[in-house]
């Protein structure tokens, strides 16, 4: 993007051209950090569910002052000013797009029960309100009335990744949004939007290249000219900002158990509330999963995080013939004496080459000092965790 923004600039300046991005991010505040990183200033539109079908990325496409496509999978080489010309206008006007009414979709998604209705609903929903809890209901609807519509379940994992990052999570919404998304590629493995999709939550691995690794470099060159980086209301995990060294480098490591005899006091009154995602939920022997743990305290219960002493931890015990990488984890503490927050883990298992379809679970937990209280008893205890997750020789790798 950043070619064509210089070279369309005079064009630009001219009063010849307007610059319009199309993305299919699930998070565009990300794209508005990389356009104030490049101090690109013309508008992006959002397609998070990718309603308009994009099947391969970038495309350029050239409109005329009336709406008409003059110019399709254009080449930046293949630019002339030359043609932005004045055209007349058509005979036929193109259609003015017009926000849908959403109670009518409603009505006709319940009078129909059809996918295509449902998943028009859920397309208005997710682009025009806020509400999470509709979106989720009326994508699912439309893969239960068409199990096998892949777009339905693409948008599904979408409206679920959605509401995971809000108020309204619920226990397992970033796990099923995994999930949708793993059932859509099976149904379709040619969409690239939906391999990328899982590809950013994926293994290190796996990706093509580093989707997120100038995150870091963009934030400081903002500030040193004196401004302050757009937030990123999502925190991206370390495998979205991998670097392509890092990627190259990923290997298998093994450390010492923490509790090799299994006596550290087990966590009997849940404090520690934990979650597990696999990105994907199903691989094949010989390939690899990126593993996200997501451990918070239980505030109802009063307990906090005891920053005072050793780092949170995380130690996965996997079967010999897996690979895991790292075996062990750490969240570094942070400078306050006691807090609350959600602390993210990641690590990444590659299953051996050979092994039987199926259902496994394998074994890790969480080491962590935390306190009942303000004022009540500090402890060092342990949460027993278990990865599941599905065998089955004819997945799709995403690599």
């Amino acid at each position: 993007m950043p070619v064509w923004y210089e070279k369309t600039a005079k064009a630009r300046e001219q009063g010849q051209l307007q610059l319009v991005g199309l993305i299919q991010e699930q998070h565009p505040e990300r794209c508005a950090l990389f356009m104030q990183w490049q101090q690109m200033d013309f508008p992006i539109l959002v397609d998070s569910l990718n309603v308009l079908d994009v099947a391969a990325v970038p495309n350029f496409s050239l409109f005329d002052e009336h709406g008409q496509v003059i110019h399709e999978r254009w080449r930046v080489e293949d630019f002339d000013s030359a043609i932005l010309k004045p055209v007349p206008a058509p005979e036929q006007v193109v259609e003015q797009f017009e926000i849908p009414n959403i109670e009518s979709l409603a009505q006709e998604a319940k009078h129909t029960q059809d996918a295509n209705s449902w998943r028009t609903y859920g397309e208005a929903l997710f682009n025009y309100t806020d509400n999470q809890e509709l979106a989720v209901d009326a994508f699912q609807q439309a893969v239960d009335a068409d199990i096998d519509d892949g777009i339905a379940w693409f948008r599904l994992g979408a409206a679920l990744q959605w509401r995971s990052e809000s108020e309204h999570a619920q226990e397992n919404d970033a796990q099923d949004a995994r999930i949708a998304w793993g059932k859509a590629r099976e149904i379709n493995p040619n969409q690239y939007i939906w391999r990328r999709r899982l590809q950013q939550y994926g293994a290190v691995r796996n990706k093509p290249y580093s989707l997120y690794g100038w995150v870091g470099e963009a934030n400081q060159a903002i500030i040193d000219r004196g401004e302050t980086p757009l937030p990123l209301h999502v925190a991206l995990t370390s495998s979205e900002l991998a670097t392509l060294e890092e990627q190259q480098t990923a290997h298998a490591e093994s450390h010492e158990d923490p509790d090799p005899q299994d006596r550290i006091f087990r966590d009997e009154n849940d404090y520690i509330i934990s979650k597990i995602i696999c990105t994907p939920h199903k691989i094949a022997p010989g390939q690899s999963v990126h593993i996200q743990f997501l451990l918070n305290v239980d505030i109802d219960k009063k307990a906090h995080w005891n920053n005072e002493v050793d780092d949170l931890c995380i130690y996965v015990r996997p079967p010999d013939t897996w690979e895991v990488s790292p075996q062990f984890i750490s969240f570094p503490n942070p400078d306050t004496d006691a807090s609350t927050e959600m602390r993210s883990l990641e690590c990444e298992l590659v299953a051996p080459n050979t092994h039987p379809d199926g259902t496994i679970s394998i074994p890790c937990f969480c080491l962590a000092f935390l306190c009942e209280d303000l004022d009540g008893s500090c402890l060092y205890l342990r949460k027993d965790l278990n990865i599941e997750l599905e065998i089955d020789n004819q997945a799709l790798s995403l690599a």
